[in-house]
């Protein structure tokens, strides 16, 4: 379900149209089993995002491998930044930066550099409102994910990060740090949006 909504989105009318016979038939079996909602449903309801974000790790290390199926393929982000890191395209990464260590802003920073044009891929009207507007339309959404954070969870959040090239550690002695990729990508949002504080 994970790899669902990173590749395929959470419109679960429109979905099985772009899907093959097979995948649309184990879409619907999903959808029956879990009884599963489309996009905006109350909070008690299932949806493939609550439940990407329920499994963030497993969400984070899918987008990492799943570079070029995602809707903005990381050679886009590219261009906007070198080297942008796949595991940055889901909004599900946002659960596990760590809450406040000195790299937190800048992995905050480098995924919302994502966000802003997820949200204009999603939505055409965005397109020419100005990037100031499309990043405080991703805020409700961002927040809702910083929120999902608990500090209980570091030491498997920090692996994850390791794990996925957003944190390095040049050896054991040494706490880790931000990639050169997010680092680079966080300055390229800055540029565009300051050093905005998003918490």
């Amino acid at each position: 379900m994970c790899t669902i909504f990173l590749t395929r989105g959470t419109n679960l009318v429109n979905m099985p149209k772009k899907m093959s016979a097979d995948g649309a038939e184990l879409l619907e079996k999903l959808i029956q089993n879990y009884n599963l909602k489309k996009g905006q449903a109350p909070p008690e309801d299932l949806t493939l995002s609550r439940i990407a974000l329920a499994f963030y790790q497993v969400t984070v290390l899918t987008a990492h491998k799943s570079g070029p199926h995602l809707p903005i393929k990381p050679s886009y982000m590219a261009t906007i930044s070198a080297d942008y890191p796949a595991a940055l395209m889901t909004q599900a990464v946002a659960a596990a930066i760590p809450i406040d260590k000195s790299y937190s802003m800048a992995l905050i920073h480098a995924h919302c550099l994502y966000l802003v044009e997820l949200a204009k891929l999603i939505n055409h009207r965005m397109k020419n409102q100005g990037d100031a507007l499309v990043l405080e339309s991703c805020l409700p959404a961002l927040h809702a994910a910083l929120n999902k954070r608990h500090p209980e969870a570091l030491e498997d959040n920090l692996w994850l990060l390791l794990e996925v090239g957003l944190l390095v550690k040049r050896s054991d002695a040494e706490p880790e740090v931000v990639s050169k990729a997010v680092l680079r990508a966080a300055q390229a949002f800055r540029s565009r949006h300051r050093n905005v504080y998003i918490m």
